[in-house]
Formats: structure tokens, C-alpha cells, sequence
């Protein structure tokens, strides 16, 4: 696997110093984005790298989402805007199981847990990229 920090994100710790990064995302930590997105929104890491590290470091499958195309049915159990929102996208629905890409390893799934209470959710990492280019595709159902 390659090293995780882009080279030109050292040039950058080097030039401006830890210190200054560790404010910006201090400020950043302020909004509704995860510390993450911001890493990931600055480029410092390589989206496809982080979400392998994170696959490896957890335990959980890695799936790539290039040419994926989610069922627009899967959005009943997640909204559409909460998927976009963490950063999730499903990837399959079984009898009694909910499988869903996520970009991050804690997204905040309770809407879904407590609408339906016996779905278990499991999990598989995706790069934050694939999964939100998956999820603009989706066409809205009309009512």
C-alpha cells in the first residue's frame, strides 16, 4: 500500500507547520464536516489509500463503487439525503440485512436503526468519492 500523506501535504506540514493544519481543522471541526472530509477536501490524503487504511484497520471488506449503480428502491431504508449526508450508499438488501458502502467508519445511522429495529446494517469501506458519485447519479423517485 502507498504511504497515506501526498507529498505535496508534506511540503505543506513543512512550510506552514502542524501546528497551523491542526487549527485549520480545529476550525473546520466547527461545521457539520467531519475532521476527515476536511483531510480528504484539502487533498493531504489520497481518498482511494485512506478508505483501503480504513478497510485494513478495521476488519471490514473493501468495495470499489466505480461503475456502481445503487437501487433506487434501497433509498426506503435510507433517505437519500441522510446517505449523502454520512457519506453511505447501499449496496444490497437481504431479508433481514441492510448492506451499505460507507466512507467513514461511525456514520450516524439511528434514523435507520429506529425505523426498523430488526434490520441489521452491516458495513463495507468505500472510497468518500465513489460513494457520493454513486449517490448524485441516483435518480429521485417521483411519489
Amino acid at each position: 500500500m502507498t504511504d497515506l500523506v501526498h507529498p505535496s501535504a508534506r511540503r505543506l506540514f513543512r512550510q506552514v507547520g502542524v501546528e497551523v493544519l491542526a487549527d485549520l481543522l480545529a476550525l473546520r471541526s466547527g461545521t457539520a464536516d467531519r475532521p476527515e472530509s476536511a483531510i480528504l477536501d484539502l487533498g493531504l490524503v489520497d481518498e482511494r489509500d485512506f478508505a483501503l487504511a480504513l478497510a485494513v484497520r478495521s476488519g471490514l471488506p473493501f468495495v470499489g463503487l466505480r461503475s456502481f449503480s445503487p437501487d433506487p428502491a434501497h433509498f426506503l431504508y435510507v433517505p437519500l439525503s441522510l446517505a449523502l449526508t454520512e457519506h453511505v450508499c447501499p449496496l444490497a438488501l437481504g431479508e433481514d440485512s441492510l448492506r451499505l458502502a460507507t466512507a467513514f467508519i461511525d456514520p450516524d445511522l439511528s434514523f435507520v436503526q429506529e425505523r426498523f429495529p430488526s434490520l441489521e446494517i452491516e458495513f463495507a469501506v468505500s472510497p468518500r468519492v465513489e460513494i457520493l458519485a454513486a449517490l448524485l447519479a441516483v435518480t429521485p423517485r417521483s411519489p
